[in-house]
């Protein structure tokens, strides 16, 4: 068994849970946010993820950044032979 943490949710952004279920904002008509750590307490909503995480849509991976190698790794690479 897998545990679901909020931060790999694909609806998951900063701190926030952004589930189609919470409901839509009236105002702008996007999804409503509320607070993943009281999205999956359950705590005064009985309407939330829940501690299971049954909203949970796992995250597509990310790709790996690679880091640039520096100017002087170039030139000790390339000029240093």
């Amino acid at each position: 068994m897998t545990i679901k943490i909020c931060k790999d949710c694909k609806h998951f952004n900063l701190s926030y849970c952004r589930h189609p279920n919470n409901g839509v904002n009236l105002v702008y008509g996007d999804v409503s946010a509320q607070l993943a750590s009281v999205a999956r307490s359950g705590i005064g909503n009985s309407f939330s993820c829940g501690p299971e995480g049954s909203w949970f849509d796992p995250a597509p991976p990310q790709m790996e950044v690679k880091k640039r190698k520096g100017l002087f790794s170039w030139l000790r690479l390339n000029i240093g032979r």
